[in-house]
């Protein structure tokens, strides 16, 4: 389980507005951690990121608190749940070698299914009746075919796609 200082220095470093995936990358190669970014001087900060987003950096976001205390309950609600890094031990090694990875995985089961075959179903948040439909049973399909289905957790066929790949219930 992610140490609850450890996932509010990566949630105040991803909150930055403007920083995006590659400026937190950049941050984290220059100074090797979320909790060393945040403590890093202005100087340090302007040289990597430029003057505007380094005071950017050095102020916490307005939403910090409640999206941390949002993302420890969601944590809470279940022992299948989990908030992964780049640098857990357990993270997806093809989703490591890709070209973006994400910082932050949000998992909800068993952490070995992540070594499975995966198929990522993504889409629109706001599609038909139909696409919702394609994306629950192409979801469904895949998953009892042995496939663990990957999506970004957003409304709509990303959802679905969540529903339909309920084969089996957790323990």
């Amino acid at each position: 389980m992610i140490d609850p200082a450890e996932l509010q220095a990566w949630l105040r470093l991803l909150l930055v507005p403007g920083i995006g995936r590659e400026g937190a990358r950049r941050l984290l190669s220059a100074f090797g951690s979320p909790q060393a970014v945040s403590a890093a001087p202005l100087g340090a900060l302007q040289t990597v990121a430029g003057p505007a987003l380094a005071a950017d950096i050095q102020r916490e976001p307005a939403d910090l608190q409640q999206r941390l205390t949002d993302v420890q309950a969601w944590l809470a609600g279940g022992p299948h749940r989990h908030v992964m890094t780049l640098g857990d031990a357990a993270y997806p090694r093809a989703l490591l070698e890709s070209p973006d990875p994400p910082l932050l995985l949000y998992v909800t089961g068993d952490l070995a299914a992540l070594s499975a075959p995966c198929i990522a179903v993504v889409g629109s948040r706001r599609p038909s009746p139909q696409g919702k439909d394609n994306a629950r049973e192409f979801a469904r399909q895949f998953g009892a075919a042995g496939y663990v289905v990957v999506s970004g957790l957003a409304l709509g066929v990303d959802g679905a796609a969540h529903q339909g790949a309920r084969v089996k219930e957790l323990p």
